[in-house]
């Protein structure tokens, strides 16, 4: 097939914070994305496949200040432990991103200079209950028993600041008028009619930077305020796809890009950020894919029923002990064994034998 005829497939998982060891959460959105990839590449697709991590804001700087470190060096060391981890899993990214990168901040004070020119972006005051953990405000009417985090569970604290806001009720109507065209746009359709409602109770003009905290992105001409964690976070899937560097790149792989999301996260990724992407003139990505799947914030999460646990405490993951499918080129690694007679006579792939399983033999010739 010839190389400009080729269907294109951008996938992305949620960027992972830095302020904890990477867990079976991480590992579960990745292997799920990465088993995407492989099969559209298979498929024949043109493959951009995306992960990364979260470095700034709050939290990063309370988890670094807690362990005697500056934010970076926290960032520097757990950034290892992730790529060490999607290296022993074998996952195939074609990107890894830092939002400390240079790229990312260039893009995010571009976006944000660009905005404000318009008028989408203005100054003024907030005053309301913030959710350190989850670095976001929470109406008195979202609050738990206690003033407390309804997703996260932890107590709020009252915050006054100068802020900079995004006119997101601006954009409300042509996002509802974009889902209600494409009923495949968030799925599964439970979290779809979630969102639509959420939409249509009304949103406000969303806060867009901090002046509390000095661990971001300056917003550009204003150094007394950092850009917002999340408005930053959610522009890394435009900076590695090439929004501001690579425009041929970006119109080559978006709108054709999907999201897979923690469902903690889904009023950012289906309402924040589609409506920010209408404001830059840009569609709103293909599809987007809440799972049940922390976005790590150092707890444990559940995955079918297990608890989660570090992966990398105790060696639990180890050349051999997890099956992996092969890489792109379709090479082999240690400890996979090409069995033959599969369906159609083709050959296929068994997973490594678990201690305690009795043997398994070859299925016969023929």
């Amino acid at each position: 097939m010839p190389e400009n005829s080729r269907k294109t497939f951008y996938l992305t998982t949620p960027i992972y914070y830095v302020n904890d060891t990477p867990h079976i959460g991480h590992a579960y959105t990745t292997i799920a994305a990465d088993v995407m990839c492989r099969y559209k590449r298979m498929k024949g697709y043109d493959v951009m496949f995306l992960t990364g991590t979260d470095e700034h804001g709050q939290k990063i700087q309370q988890s670094a200040r807690e362990k005697g470190l500056t934010p970076m060096e926290l960032a520097d060391r757990t950034v290892l432990n992730f790529r060490e981890l999607w290296e022993a899993l074998d996952i195939s990214n074609d990107d890894f991103i830092r939002t400390t990168e240079e790229r990312h901040t260039r893009t995010v004070q571009a976006i944000f200079r660009q905005l404000m020119d318009q008028g989408d972006i203005y100054k003024g005051k907030y005053e309301g209950w913030y959710c350190v953990p989850c670095e976001t405000y929470v109406p008195e009417s979202g609050m738990g028993d206690d003033k407390t985090c309804p997703d996260c569970k932890r107590p709020l604290q009252m915050m006054e600041e100068e802020s900079y806001f995004f006119r997101a009720s601006r954009y409300v109507p042509r996002l509802l008028e974009y889902y209600e065209k494409n009923l495949r746009a968030v799925m599964p359709r439970s979290r779809y009619n979630e969102i639509v409602s959420f939409l249509k109770s009304g949103v406000r003009d969303q806060s867009v930077s901090r002046t509390t905290l000095k661990w971001g992105i300056p917003v550009p001409g204003d150094d007394a305020h950092v850009v917002y964690v999340w408005f930053d976070a959610l522009i890394n899937y435009a900076t590695a796809c090439g929004y501001l560097d690579d425009r041929e790149k970006f119109g080559k792989f978006w709108p054709a890009v999907h999201h897979l999301v923690g469902k903690d996260i889904i009023r950012f990724h289906c309402v924040v950020w589609p409506i920010m992407l209408l404001a830059l003139g840009v569609n709103p990505p293909d599809r987007l894919r809440p799972r049940l799947v922390d976005r790590g914030g150092g707890q444990d999460v559940q995955v079918k029923g297990q608890r989660g646990k570090p992966l990398r405490d105790g060696g639990a993951v180890r050349q051999g002990r997890l099956p992996v499918l092969p890489a792109p080129g379709g090479a082999l690694r240690p400890g996979r064994r090409l069995l033959r007679g599969g369906p159609g006579g083709q050959n296929q792939l068994r997973p490594c034998q678990r201690p305690g399983q009795p043997p398994q033999q070859d299925p016969p010739d023929g």
